[in-house]
């Protein structure tokens, strides 16, 4: 610990020693960076702030039905690209600075250097700052004001160009979805068809085929019925005259002719109040009353054949008998007629009854296709109202970036911070002469204290002699000290009067003549 005391004495001992070096370096610093700070142009720095209105009552009304996008977060999206490159050029040209450039590696260097020097910087969650710093105070008010509008232009062109690009990507879908649909719709209409546009479940089908064969049954027995009543009665049919005796020829035409035709109109005026006319026994006393007719026994005074002669008439039994004959076989045929249909019908329900779970399953893919495409194509008719809505309302909102603060041309410049230069300036100038001086110390090769003598040669010693000084030495210890404070205080006035002129004056040497 004595040690590092005596050695930290030793280094303040030596650069005293060297102060007027070390002074004279200061000097040359100082005077420097003064002359480099008083060189530095003034810069004025133009200012403008904007402000998204995301509280606009159109936005707050609409925000549901056209799904709007947060003005902030689209506001956000278009400053990050104003740094590009072709932004950039864009306002290097609106600004008037592509007059300066020379060539296009003088223009490259001018984009580097504006999206350097350029501040678009959100303040707050919906205002923005546009600031830029020149030499020119008119060139700073320019280039803030045709960036805020390119701002706003950007904003509106991309709000615009979105919606349009989505409009008619939503349009081209909507194009092919109703192309299948119709295809679909089609394809279904065949279906049905070829089908017959049955589409009933198996359980339906075994219903119907269960009451077709139940049927088909009742007819058969049917069926058997009627050929037994048909054989039986064309039995009987074939044992009955078809004409019996009714009497004889008198020798008085119209007497007994006459009572039976009377009597068969009277028993045919009482069936007819039972039965119809296409009865049976109505069409047979129909024949008997025509046989009468045409044997004379229903004319009056009319005689027919010999008096005496044996009277025939067609026989009721046998017309009747043969009416249910026809009957019976019309009956027949139609009995078998409706069981081929039934079988026909039988036929085509088993056929169907094994083809119809894949009819079902494909009735269901059309169906479930052609309702899954007409979903679809209402979504995006939604999705393109919503989108086209969207768009006419962000249009209007991208209009809302109120500028609240015009940027003008500043008179008071923002910069360079000279004060703070400055006090880098003398900062740097006692730095640098300390340092020089305690090198200067460090590589001195000498042996100035008894301690870097034994740190040498490690050997004991016996004493020192000390140094004489002659007389007046500490008149001129003062004086020099004297001297050395004036000159210290000297350059610090010079920094602090430099400060002053520059910062709160506002004097500057005229240095043309040297940049000349």
């Amino acid at each position: 610990m004595h040690d590092l005391t005596f050695y930290i004495h030793y280094i303040i001992h030596e650069m005293w020693k060297r102060r007027w070096a070390m002074l004279a370096i200061a000097y040359l610093i100082a005077l420097g960076g003064i002359a480099l700070v008083m060189s530095l142009p003034d810069t004025y720095t133009a200012r403008s702030v904007i402000v998204v209105d995301t509280q606009s009552l159109l936005t707050r009304v609409l925000n549901q039905r056209a799904r709007l996008l947060d003005p902030t977060t689209q506001v956000e999206q278009v400053r990050r690209l104003m740094y590009t490159d072709t932004n950039m050029r864009d306002l290097i040209r609106r600004s008037d600075l592509d007059l300066t450039v020379k060539n296009e590696a003088d223009l490259e260097r001018l984009v580097e250097n504006l999206k350097t020097d350029v501040r678009l910087q959100p303040d707050n969650e919906n205002t923005y700052s546009v600031s830029y710093t020149h030499t020119d105070p008119e060139i700073a008010r320019q280039v803030v004001s045709n960036l805020v509008d390119l701002f706003r232009e950007r904003n509106f062109e991309r709000v615009s160009e979105g919606s349009e690009e989505s409009i008619e990507f939503l349009q081209r879908t909507l194009s092919k979805v109703e192309t299948r649909l119709a295809s679909v719709e089609q394809e279904l209409a065949d279906f049905q068809r070829e089908t017959g546009g049955d589409f009933s479940p198996l359980t339906i089908l075994s219903t119907r085929r269960e009451a077709a064969t139940s049927e088909l049954r009742q007819l058969e027995i049917e069926a058997r019925s009627l050929r037994t009543r048909l054989d039986s009665t064309r039995a009987q049919l074939s044992g009955t005259p078809e004409q019996i005796a009714t009497g004889y020829i008198p020798g008085v035409a119209g007497t007994r002719g006459g009572g039976q035709l009377a009597a068969l109109r009277r028993e045919r005026a009482q069936l007819l109040t039972r039965v119809t006319e296409a009865h049976p026994d109505v069409r047979a006393i129909d024949a008997q009353i025509e046989a009468l007719r045409n044997s004379g026994g229903g004319r009056a005074g009319g005689t027919a054949g010999t008096p005496g002669q044996r009277l025939y008439s067609p026989n009721p039994l046998f017309t009747q008998l043969k009416a249910q004959v026809e009957q019976l076989t019309i009956d027949i045929e139609i009995n078998k007629a409706r069981q081929d249909q039934l079988r026909t019908r039988l036929d085509a329900l088993d056929e169907r009854f094994s083809r119809q779970p894949e009819i079902l399953q494909r009735f269901n893919t059309l169906t479930a296709e052609r309702k899954r495409l007409v979903n679809e194509a209402d979504e995006l008719r939604s999705d393109i109202e919503r989108a086209d809505l969207t768009t006419r309302v962000s249009r209007e909102t991208a209009q809302e970036l109120e500028v609240v603060e015009v940027a003008t041309a500043p008179r008071l410049p923002s910069g360079p911070p000279r004060g703070l230069l400055l006090f880098m300036t003398a900062v740097l100038a006692a730095g640098a002469a300390a340092a020089i001086s305690f090198l200067r110390i460090q590589m001195s090769d000498n042996m100035p204290t008894l301690l870097h003598l034994r740190s040498a040669f490690d050997l004991p010693i016996l004493g020192s002699i000390s140094q004489i000084h002659p007389a007046g030495h500490r008149r001129s210890q003062a004086i020099d000290f004297i001297s050395f404070a004036a000159a210290t205080g000297l350059l610090l006035a010079i920094i602090f009067l430099s400060y002053y002129l520059l910062s709160h004056i506002g004097w500057r040497p005229d240095l043309s003549a040297l940049k000349s």
